[in-house]
């Protein structure tokens, strides 16, 4: 971004080095751009704050002003092409978030203008927008970190965000549920996709459950509650769209009830769904499509999974047993060389239905490793197959010719609960991939997935929904966004999975100038197709033309920095290194150009003692 230049005089008091004791807020421009990941409204609110406090500070004021500057050159453009397509809702809802970086821009006074001569309102958003506690990262500022770290795929993102979650909107039948037989699926899936359909409007944070969303919402939840029947479940016995419907349309219901704050109208409903999820496990293993009936596989386990993390998210009694005992199914199922998880076999490929495997070959997804993989994350296990699992997932990104909107669903939501962000070039892949498959109405095309035919457009459109937004919608690491550094002193410790493929990897962990941290980093990489696979200490002779990204340390070895934008260091495994900001830790790879390589590392934080 270009920032307006500032008077000589300005910037020399902004660097002047102040007496020890007398600045209270001793970082940097750079510095906050880099705690705040980004967020323009965040940096602008803490460089208010500060100058309140001080009036007449001209380094803080200046401070604040680039601040603004810089967050405005983020949201310029977006309102500008939003106003000239004539999207004004959507313009609308960037305008409320761009008056709070800074309410007297002309674009921001112009585009209100503009708006109100077409009867349209952008009412200005509370500052600490959420939907809820649970879910602090779905906010209008959830999404400025979102375009800050995956740039221009994230903009194009929004716009199929928006418009899918219109054609699900636009889609709903009176009576609250989705029709899936209306649109292209099967008749018994019908609670299984509006289960789906309620995770994608729940999932969109901007917006939240205010107005058409909130009633839509509510009308669905009631309409899986009158779906359910006396034994729990929420399908029909007639197919194995039973398991997959109960186990969605649960999560779904549970998460509506706790960002809604109705958990008590909907509890005897959930409990009622949990106890049959239960009845339905296999002792001491998973999940499949008859109720104990002795068989499991991942992507039925993995379901199961998700509704009882959700349950507990809700508030509802879920003891630890059954999920142990959905990880010995997973574990069960993993190749641990490549990190391969199976769908009924280890190591073995996603299932296809009948006459569809040469459309949709198998290996161009990794549905089943995703599946896994996130329910190990939910679960909260802690396995060393784990990175190298996700850097499966990093070395298939999603294709448009072999849509598989399940595997780009579970695939985004992986990613994010195992490191916190997704490999921009996947994610730009899956943008591709959805514009292919969109229609103009914002729903996916009929037919245009592996599984559209069971679950037509509303499950293949919902999906993709999530898949996209999983960026902000998904919490990462720990189950939150990020934790400051007061709770990971609490805590002492923490677990990152570094995926060589992914560009930078956020650990949740939040530095101080001067802590001293101690880093293990267990597994190996391939920095490039082909290379020696070699631990996190690197290589030392590489082709010319693959560069590193710190000069004059090994080649693949491990990398830290401070905020997005802070400069990289190298850490040694087991050796104590030295803070030298405040922010964010991240990890990535001494690699100009990581998205060739393969495999990750388990890394272990903690406070030296």
């Amino acid at each position: 971004m270009t920032l307006s230049p500032a008077p000589p005089l300005l910037l020399a008091l902004l660097l002047a080095p102040l007496a020890a004791g007398e600045d209270l807020d001793k970082d940097t421009l750079d510095g906050m751009d880099a705690e705040v990941r980004g967020s323009w409204v965040e940096a602008v609110q803490a460089f208010g704050r500060s100058s309140d406090a001080a009036p007449g500070d001209t380094r803080r004021s200046l401070r604040l002003r680039l601040a603004r500057q810089r967050g405005m050159a983020v949201w310029k453009p977006q309102i500008d092409l939003l106003l000239k397509e004539k999207r004004l809702d959507d313009a609308a809802r960037a305008v409320a978030v761009a008056s709070l970086v800074d309410p007297a821009h002309a674009t921001v006074a112009s585009a209100s203008r503009v708006l109100e001569k077409a009867g349209v309102k952008a009412a200005n958003p509370q500052d600490n927008e959420m939907i809820s506690p649970l879910f602090p990262q779905r906010s209008a500022k959830g999404r400025l970190r979102c375009w800050s770290s995956l740039g221009p795929a994230f903009g194009r993102a929004t716009r199929l965000i928006d418009d899918g979650t219109k054609f699900l909107l636009a889609s709903q039948e009176k009576e609250g549920h989705w029709d899936s037989k209306k649109h292209g699926g099967g008749a018994l899936y019908t609670a299984g996709v509006t289960g789906l359909a309620l995770l994608a409007i729940l999932g969109d944070g901007p917006g939240g459950l205010a107005g058409d969303r909130g009633a839509a919402a509510r009308r669905a939840a009631d309409a899986l509650v009158a779906a359910q029947g006396k034994d729990g479940n929420f399908g029909t016995y007639a197919t194995h769209s039973h398991m997959y419907c109960t186990t969605i349309a649960t999560e779904a219901l549970a998460e509506y009830a706790a960002i809604a704050g109705e958990i008590e109208r909907y509890r005897p409903t959930l409990e009622r769904a949990r106890d049959h999820i239960l009845e339905c496990q296999n002792p001491g293993s998973g999940w499949r499509y008859e109720p104990r009936g002795g068989e499991n596989d991942t992507s039925m386990t993995g379901r199961a999974v998700a509704a009882l993390r959700m349950l507990r998210l809700a508030g509802i009694e879920v003891r630890e047993t059954p999920m142990q005992d959905a990880m010995a199914w997973i574990d069960r199922m993993v190749e641990p060389k490549l990190g391969q998880i199976g769908y009924n076999y280890p190591g073995g490929m996603p299932a296809r239905p009948e006459g569809k495997q040469e459309l949709f070959p198998p290996e161009h997804s990794h549905s089943m490793t995703a599946a896994g993989a996130l329910a190990t994350c939910y679960v909260g296990a802690k396995r060393p197959w784990l990175a190298k699992s996700i850097g499966l997932l990093s070395e298939v990104p999603p294709k448009s010719r072999y849509a598989d909107a399940y595997y780009w669903e579970l695939g985004a939501r992986a990613h994010v609960a195992a490191t916190g962000g997704i490999p921009v070039s996947w994610y730009a892949a899956l943008v591709d991939a959805a514009v292919a498959c969109m229609r103009p109405d914002g729903g996916m095309a009929p037919s245009s997935d592996v599984w559209s035919d069971d679950g037509g457009r509303i499950y293949s459109t919902a999906c993709a929904v999530r898949a996209l937004a999983a960026p902000y919608a998904e919490p990462g690491p720990g189950g939150t966004d990020t934790k400051p550094a007061s709770a990971f002193l609490r805590d002492g410790s923490r677990e990152a999975v570094v995926a060589a493929a992914t560009a930078e990897t956020a650990t949740g962990v939040y530095a101080d100038p001067g802590m001293r941290l101690v880093l293990v980093a267990r597994g190996t990489i391939q920095p490039w197709v082909g290379s020696p696979r070699v631990a996190s200490d690197g290589i030392k002779d590489v082709p010319k033309s693959y560069k590193p990204l710190v000069k004059g340390v090994p080649f693949g070895c491990i990398l830290g920095r401070i905020g997005p934008e802070g400069k990289p260091f190298r850490i040694q495994s087991e050796k104590p290194v030295t803070m030298s900001g405040h922010g964010q830790l991240f990890l990535l790879v001494n690699d100009e150009r990581p998205e060739d390589g393969s495999g990750g590392w388990t890394v272990d934080i903690r406070l030296e003692r």
